[in-house]
């Protein structure tokens, strides 16, 4: 906050020999000390503001994120809970879930590579469209594994993030209750000041 006020020496006016100085907080001059403080801690607080604003954004939408994921996690897996015991694995599974699945790891940048369009001249025992996406039992826990790799990836970032609100949160009530005891100070000592004149 020291960076925030700048000291100019007033020219030529000395008190009992002490230099009388004003002070200058974001371009405006002529404070005392005590005004500029909490003008400095108000910006302060202000920018605290700005920076919490935009991160909760941020923890926003890493939530939904982690939502959605969660969602194309739960469709691969229950594809790949279908497959039985003697199924080969290149063996595939199509669904229009896994369509949707594909879309949110598409929407994400997730590796989709490992999912297979329907084709019906391939599989013309398989009545659908082209909507159906397939996956093949050796493929569907490498798909998991790399969708559930992205989750805890997210979730670590989220964690960090939300530590960072938490101190964001307590640099902008540090900010105000430095400001607002500032102005209590001011306010008591010219109070006095006026009782003493009285």
């Amino acid at each position: 906050m020291a960076d925030l006020i700048v000291a100019n020496d007033i020219s030529g006016l000395k008190i009992y020999g002490q230099q009388q100085v004003d002070y200058t907080v974001d371009s405006v001059s002529g404070r005392d000390f005590a005004a500029a403080v909490a003008r400095a801690s108000m910006l302060r607080s202000v920018a605290v503001e700005h920076v919490l604003s935009s991160l909760s954004e941020v923890v926003r939408l890493r939530e939904k994120k982690l939502t959605d994921l969660a969602e194309a996690l739960s469709i691969i897996s229950s594809v790949a809970v279908s497959f039985d015991k003697d199924s080969k694995t290149d063996d595939m599974k199509f669904s229009w879930e896994l369509g949707q699945a594909k879309k949110i790891l598409d929407r994400y940048g997730i590796d989709t590579s490992l999912l297979k369009q329907f084709d019906p001249e391939e599989n013309w025992n398989i009545p659908g469209n082209t909507d159906f996406w397939g996956v093949s039992k050796g493929n569907s826990s490498k798909v998991q594994t790399d969708v559930q790799y992205e989750m805890d990836k997210e979730d670590n970032y989220l964690q960090q993030d939300l530590v960072s609100v938490q101190s964001y949160f307590s640099k902008r009530d540090q900010a105000l209750s430095t400001a607002t005891s500032l102005v209590k100070k001011v306010n008591n000592t010219m109070t006095t000041g006026v009782r003493s004149i009285s």
